[in-house]
């Protein structure tokens, strides 16, 4: 059998290809998927495993490490996680414009950092009106216009 077509060889490149894949997606969660191709390429360098065994093995060993390990890693590699930022939001306290009015408790859009957002106040805001946010629930801002 060619050197490279052996399930250990494969298990082994698709783990550090997932491990690779971490860097470019959020939320710290492929990593634990490329340990558990690492673990099956372990197990099959030493023993022969049907594939069925192979799969159910990358499975079983990725959810129990990703379920296990995700906080721990995360609080030693300082991984921020979405609640975090939240914490911290960034958004609070800026500055933009009313590009569609905004009705007392009702919806209207505003321009902040060049990308349009859902937006509310408790007051009538109309188009052209600079405003500052003072709250953020997911990506809906509640505003308040600028005296």
């Amino acid at each position: 059998m060619d050197t490279f077509l052996k399930p250990e060889v494969i298990w082994f490149v698709l783990g550090l290809v997932l491990i690779l894949m971490e860097f470019v997606t959020p939320g710290f969660y492929v990593i634990f998927f490329g340990f558990g191709a690492w673990v099956v390429s372990a197990v099959s360098l030493f023993a022969e495993v049907s594939l069925t065994w192979q799969l159910l093995l990358f499975l079983v060993s990725s959810v129990l490490m990703l379920v296990f390990l995700r906080t721990h890693l995360q609080n030693l590699f300082g991984v921020n996680t979405v609640n975090d930022m939240d914490e911290k939001d960034e958004f609070i306290g800026e500055e933009g414009i009313v590009i569609e009015k905004i009705s007392i408790n009702g919806m209207g859009k505003i321009e902040l950092r060049g990308t349009q957002w859902d937006a509310r106040s408790n007051s009538d805001i109309d188009v052209g009106t600079r405003v500052r946010v003072t709250a953020r629930d997911s990506i809906r801002f509640t505003v308040e216009p600028l005296n």
